[in-house]
């Protein structure tokens, strides 16, 4: 045989007289032209779109992944994986020996793996006519080579360089063989095709994967559907691949079943034993639970695509269908007594490290598939439990075969979960604490959520490189929840059921037509069933020993058992007038309400506080400049009511001690006059001048804040300015009422005065006296009161129990200011100062003061002092003071209630709660500026 030698023709035996697998033809006597490969699986003019040129080189991966046994007891060749790739010569080239190819390989034992590697190989025909330079057509760097089946990680390869080799060593069986002037080469290849050539036209790319020979017989050895003998098309027609799929999807393969499974799973899922927790008892704070059983799933799929490896790696045309029935046979096994608290942000963690796969069929750099099965779980809940389940059988299922593909138009998504319930699934016992509401809304105390997932996963990527050229997965999920819960009135239930079924497909990157979908539910709705209902408290034990590794760790999740909180009862608001005398002081002015504070240059800022106008003073430069006097305002109760029937009277006389809820109708106590209140504090206003003319404002948490605007001159505001001078004095037609009335009298009225009585309510009288401390930045109840009352001591739960009802009671002011009534008012204050502060600027700016400059921002000064100013205020001072003594305070009934039993150690618990919870609360908390101007 020469190289001069034609083919006569092909033949499915050739000169041989043995048959190939695959449909596959060889030529019947003589060797074939350096173009045709012999042992290509199908001709090309069924594998492409469009036909290759002739001169073109076609070199295949083909791969038996699984095989069956056919009638007569031979091997039937299933599941199989196809990469075809054909290209110009100067492209795509041909190393393998067995396809004629006259370079012998010596060694690739410098394999990088993935990474590609090194082979050493010399040339054995140094004649005119060998094929050894084929390689090194129009470039060797980014040509596409198929490498011998022994040599290199994978079947293609793109080369990088070939140089002589430092070991020119040949073996003896080579010596006498390789031509007398024969070099040995080092070739170095990888598998990133981003580096194949771009500019010597079309490489052509056919990948096909399936578990089914009848696939390959319909989809990769079909004949073409013709329009005319030379216009051809290979799946331009949807309605064609539509009842493909649909017809293969039905066939019963008699010889072959592909399935995925795990056939005996152990998992731990959490394991603590308690020791940790330093619980008063050895046998208690512990948790163990398992989940054993066994997951499979028979599937069936189909996957072709066509494109292009160069100029772009492009998938132009690709279809697919994945058909799965997973099912799940498991028994969870709980052991544990204690509190748990696994809600909020804990994760679904898969029980498997690496998922359950099979089949799977890759190429580096070029195509990677692989059907993976997994079940994710999650723990939930909150509540104190003690339970010894052995064995709790729980089932999911399939009701119907899961159909995933792509593209959508190939067929709609089915499938759903069966729902079954397996008999007598629930054996042990299991008691909750049924005494308190349930922490979550629907009681849940402990639920094990898993998630069984079957997924068809596929890349198509650019080797080494963070491109991604193309992903998907085709997905099909069935969730199951068992759930143990406190129903309420001593009840407990325990339920089991799969929850309704989904498929979707996750894309990411580019193929053909293929999109990512929603999630599709499937199948029947969610329909929990209660398989237990009888509390029964298990023996004593001691906990099991822990066996190491778990899917959650020894995570926090189980602390010791406790006494049950007793539900403890705060003393009204006016308890505050007990705790600090100065809050009993009536509303007339008569004294401070307060020991004086100082501003931040060292002078005094308290003001007196009057039933009718009030004086303030206004400072720049540790001067007074001026001294305003606010509006008078009708007193409280039934005057204010008189003139604002929505005045009410708001009170927060709840025993509860962490229940903010305010009564804005509230019964008045005999003999007690409710405060007329100011929502938004007439104090604020002369804070507000000092603020635009420069002051640095202390932010009650270590920083003080400066207007980002350009200060405003004094002059505007002292004595004199006409900030405090009549309209009628300086700008007759910007009178807003009266002519004795002055600019900063149309901000007085904004907060609220005889003339507005709509921006004032009526209010337990002590709690605005707290108010205002708040306000002013002081703490709301000073150490030195806080001490004479000894509001620290755990002598007496009573004391203990008054400091919660004052943490709450200081809390309460967000609560006050976001009620969306009084939130009303006093947005509708601010926004009207803002408008008298604008209207005054119009005015000024109008006819400016000789030598003066005009006014700029001082209605945005406003929204600025509002923002970051006045309300940073009142949340810094309150949450620093409430986690200061709310930390103190847990310290010491904590440390009280080592040693405590009985209704001493059930109220300190009820103590302990209330705090925590407000704690929670005040770290929460804000003042909603939602529609401030």
């Amino acid at each position: 045989m020469h190289s001069t030698d034609i083919e006569l023709t092909l033949d499915p035996q050739g000169a041989t007289g043995q048959a190939c697998w695959w449909g596959r033809q060889k030529p019947y006597c003589c060797n074939t032209p350096k173009n045709l490969n012999p042992f290509l699986p199908v001709s090309l003019d069924k594998l492409f779109p469009t036909l290759p040129p002739v001169l073109d080189i076609p070199v295949f991966d083909m791969q038996t992944i699984a095989s069956g046994s056919s009638l007569v007891g031979d091997s039937n060749p299933q599941v199989f994986g196809l990469v075809v790739i054909d290209g110009p010569q100067d492209a795509v080239t041909n190393l393998n020996k067995r396809d004629g190819s006259r370079i012998e390989f010596l060694s690739c034992d410098q394999e990088r793996g993935n990474d590609g590697g090194t082979a050493k190989f010399l040339c054995m025909d140094s004649s005119e006519s060998s094929n050894c330079n084929y390689m090194h057509i129009g470039g060797l760097t980014g040509t596409i080579m198929r490498m011998p089946e022994d040599c290199g990680f994978a079947t293609y390869a793109v080369a990088h360089s070939v140089i002589p080799s430092l070991d020119q060593f040949l073996p003896d069986h080579l010596k006498k063989r390789a031509p007398s002037d024969a070099i040995v080469y080092d070739l170095d290849y990888g598998y990133d095709f981003a580096l194949a050539k771009r500019d010597s036209g079309d490489i052509y790319l056919r990948v096909d994967y399936s578990d089914s020979h009848d696939y390959y017989n319909q989809v990769v050895a079909a004949d073409h559907q013709k329009r005319t003998l030379i216009s051809r098309f290979w799946s331009g027609t949807l309605s064609i691949w539509q009842n493909l799929i649909r017809n293969l999807r039905v066939m019963a393969d008699q010889h072959f079943t592909a399935v995925i499974e795990n056939q005996n799973f152990d998992i731990v899922l959490y394991d603590n034993d308690g020791s940790r927790n330093n619980c008063s008892s050895s046998q208690d704070g512990f948790l163990q639970l398992k989940l054993s059983g066994q997951v499979r799933s028979t599937i069936k799929w189909g996957v072709t695509m066509v494109g292009t490896i160069a100029p772009a790696l492009k998938l132009e045309e690709a279809y697919s269908y994945f058909d799965s029935n997973p099912k799940l046979a498991g028994t969870l096994s709980f052991n544990g007594k204690g509190v748990l608290n696994i809600d909020g942000g804990n994760p679904r963690l898969p029980i498997f490290s690496s998922p359950i796969t099979a089949y799977e069929f890759s190429h580096p750099g070029i195509i990677s598939f692989s059907p993976t099965m997994n079940i994710e779980a999650r723990l939930l809940g909150s509540g104190q439990i003690d339970g010894q389940v052995p064995a709790h059988h729980t089932y999911g299922r399939n009701q119907a075969t899961f159909q995933v593909n792509q593209p959508l138009s190939v067929g709609d998504f089915h499938g759903g979960a069966a729902g079954n319930i397996p008999n007598n699934p629930f054996t042990g016992d299991v008691v909750v604490d049924t005494t308190q509401a349930a922490a979550t809304k629907d009681g849940t105390v402990f639920a094990l959520e898993l998630l069984l997932e079957n997924s068809l996963s596929m890349e198509v990527f650019q080797y080494d490189t963070s491109v991604l050229n193309g992903g998907a997965s085709l997905n099909a999920r069935i969730p199951h929840t068992i759930r143990i819960a406190n129903t309420g009135s001593s009840q407990l239930t325990v339920y089991d059921g799969d929850q309704q079924a989904s498929a979707d497909v996750t894309m990411n990157g580019s193929i053909a037509d293929w999109a990512s979908t929603d999630t599709f539910a499937t199948g029947p709705p969610f329909n929990p069933q209660t398989i237990h209902t009888e509390s029964s408290t298990p023996p004593g034990r001691d906990p099991p020993k822990e066996s190491g590794f778990a899917i959650f760790g020894s995570r926090e999740y189980i602390q010791c058992s406790k006494s049950q909180p007793a539900n403890i009862t705060c003393p009204p608001m006016s308890d505050l007038g007990n705790i600090d005398p100065k809050f009993n002081d009536p509303d007339d002015g008569s004294e401070p309400l307060a020991p004086p504070r100082r501003s931040l240059e060292g002078l005094v800022i308290l003001e007196k506080r009057t039933g009718g106008e009030r004086e303030f003073n206004v400072y720049f430069n540790l001067q007074i400049i001026v001294t305003i006097f606010s509006h008078t305002y009708w007193t409280g109760g039934r005057e204010l009511l008189q003139h604002n029937p929505n005045a009410g009277y708001y009170d927060l006389n709840n025993a509860d001690c962490v229940d903010r809820t305010w009564n804005p109708n509230a019964v008045i106590p005999p003999g007690l006059t409710p405060a007329a209140e100011h929502i938004l504090e007439l104090q604020t206003h002369p804070r507000f001048l000092e603020f635009v003319m420069g002051a640095n404002v202390p932010l009650q948490n270590g920083h003080t804040y400066h207007t980002t605007h350009p200060v405003i001159d004094p002059g505007v505001f002292a004595t004199g300015g006409r900030y405090v001078t009549r309209w009628s004095a300086w700008d007759p037609a910007g009178q807003t009422d009266t002519a004795d009335e002055t600019p900063v009298d149309d901000v007085w009225r904004a907060y609220g005065d005889t003339n507005n009585a709509g921006h004032m309510v009526n209010t337990q009288p002590h709690w605005n006296n707290l108010k205002m401390q708040i306000i002013r930045g002081n703490d709301p109840i000073g150490d030195d009161r806080w001490q004479a009352q000894n509001l620290d001591d755990t002598t007496d739960t009573a004391t203990g129990i008054r400091a919660a009802s004052v943490i709450r009671d200081v809390i309460d002011i967000f609560d006050y200011m976001n009620r969306p009534d009084l939130h009303t008012a006093w947005k509708s204050s601010a926004n009207g100062i803002r408008d008298a502060l604008a209207h005054f600027q119009d005015r000024y700016n109008a006819n400016v003061p000789n030598g003066a400059q005009p006014l700029a921002n001082l209605p945005e000064m406003w929204d600025e002092y509002l923002r970051s100013v006045f309300i940073p205020q009142i949340q810094n001072n309150v949450a620093a003071w409430v986690e200061r003594r709310i930390n103190i305070l847990i310290a010491a009934w904590d440390t009280a209630r080592e040693g405590a039993t009985g209704q001493r150690e059930e109220t300190i618990l009820g103590i302990l709660e209330a705090l925590t919870q407000l704690k929670e609360a005040a770290q929460n908390a804000f003042i909603d500026i939602t529609n401030l101007t």
